[in-house]
C-alpha cells in the first residue's frame, strides 16, 4: 500500500468514454496522486486507454495498469481484479460514465480526517439522488476498511453483474462507516451516453440483472446477515 495514493479502478468497454473520463478525472484531481487501473475486455478500449495514459504529461498520475480480460465477466469481477492489482491507500470505484467536477477530492477527502476511525466510505453527489436516502454506488473507500471490515469490498460470490457494490455500501452504512459528501460532485452521465453503446452494453449484461436484484432484496430484508466470509476474488 502507498500512503495517500488514490487508485481509480474503472471497468470499461467504451474507448471514447474511457479516455474522456480519464482526462476529466486527472484534470479535476490536481494536488492528489492518482493510480489508474483500467479493466476491459475490449481490445480497442485497451489500446486507446493505454495510448492516452502513456501520452499524459500531468504530474498527478503516479502510474497505471490496463488489465485485459478476454471474456466478459461483469463489473464485480472487474472491480475485484482492479482491487487486487491496486496500490493506493484509497480506492475509488469508478465507471466510464462518471464526470467529476472541479474540487471533488478537495471536498471528499477531508471527511476521512474529520471522522477518524469512523468513516471508511465517502459517497459522491451524483446530482440525481439524495445520498442520505439512496445508496450511491460510486464512492471512495479507505483500503483498511475494505479489507478489515468487508474481507474484500466486492467479494460477494452470489452476484454476477449488479448489486455487488451496492451490498458492500449498504453494509458500510449499516456499520456507521459511510458518509455522503454532498459537496463532492461526481456527475453520473449514464442517461446521456450514446444509445448504440448502451444497447450493446446492456445486451451483454441484461440476463444477469434479474437474479442479482432478487438476491440483493433478500439480503436487504434479512439485514445483510454475515452468512459467508466475503473475500477478494480474481
Amino acid at each position: 500500500m502507498i500512503a495517500d495514493l488514490i487508485t481509480i479502478v474503472m471497468p470499461t468497454m467504451r474507448s471514447k468514454r474511457a479516455v474522456d473520463t480519464i482526462r476529466q478525472t486527472l484534470a479535476t484531481s490536481q494536488g492528489y496522486l492518482l493510480e489508474y487501473v483500467i479493466v476491459t475486455e475490449d481490445e480497442a478500449t485497451r489500446d486507446a486507454a493505454t495510448a492516452f495514459l502513456l501520452s499524459c504529461e500531468t504530474d498527478n498520475l503516479d502510474g497505471f495498469q490496463v488489465l485485459y480480460q478476454q471474456t466478459h465477466r461483469g463489473h464485480p469481477r472487474a472491480w475485484n481484479a482492479g482491487l487486487a492489482s491496486s496500490h493506493g491507500e484509497y480506492i475509488a470505484f469508478w465507471a466510464d460514465d462518471l464526470w467529476p467536477h472541479p474540487g471533488w477530492l478537495d471536498t471528499a477527502m477531508p471527511y476521512f480526517d474529520r471522522f477518524p476511525g469512523r468513516v471508511g466510505y465517502v459517497g459522491f453527489n451524483d446530482l440525481q439522488h439524495d445520498g442520505n436516502k439512496v445508496l450511491i454506488t460510486h464512492y471512495i473507500a479507505h483500503r483498511e476498511y475494505i479489507i478489515k471490515y468487508q474481507g474484500g469490498v466486492l467479494g460477494y460470490p452470489h452476484y454476477k453483474r449488479v448489486c455487488n457494490d451496492t451490498e458492500s455500501y449498504a453494509r458500510a452504512k449499516k456499520a456507521g462507516l459511510w458518509v455522503w459528501a454532498h459537496d463532492a460532485i461526481v456527475e453520473h452521465l449514464h442517461p446521456c451516453v450514446g444509445k448504440r453503446e448502451m444497447d450493446r452494453y446492456d445486451r451483454l449484461n441484461a440476463e444477469m440483472f434479474e437474479g442479482d436484484v432478487k438476491t440483493y432484496h433478500e439480503h436487504e430484508a434479512l439485514g445483510f446477515p454475515d452468512d459467508f466470509e466475503p473475500v477478494i476474488t480474481q
